[in-house]
């Protein structure tokens, strides 16, 4: 796995207390760690359960993370 490969993925738990979730890639058996201190501090307030994000993905002595996190904003569905 490429450092500088980006997945995209869906954020499945937060905890904003303790300061960190988990995301689901669709089609990975398993979860990215993802921790609040590597989310842009402009984004945090927007970090939820359901949100995608889009991040580089890094296997660590603790397993996979996600590192440079970034919200993924849903276009806009026009109006009938």
């Amino acid at each position: 796995m490429s450092s500088a490969e980006r997945l995209t993925g869906i954020l499945i738990k937060f905890d904003h207390q303790k300061g960190y979730g988990f995301i689901r890639v669709l089609g990975h058996p398993q979860h990215y760690f993802l921790h609040n201190k590597l989310i842009r501090t402009e984004q945090r307030t927007s970090v939820a359960v359901g949100r995608c994000l889009s991040f580089v993905p890094m296997k660590t002595e603790r397993g996979l993370e996600a590192w440079a996190p970034s919200l993924i904003h849903a276009p806009a569905i026009a109006g009938d």
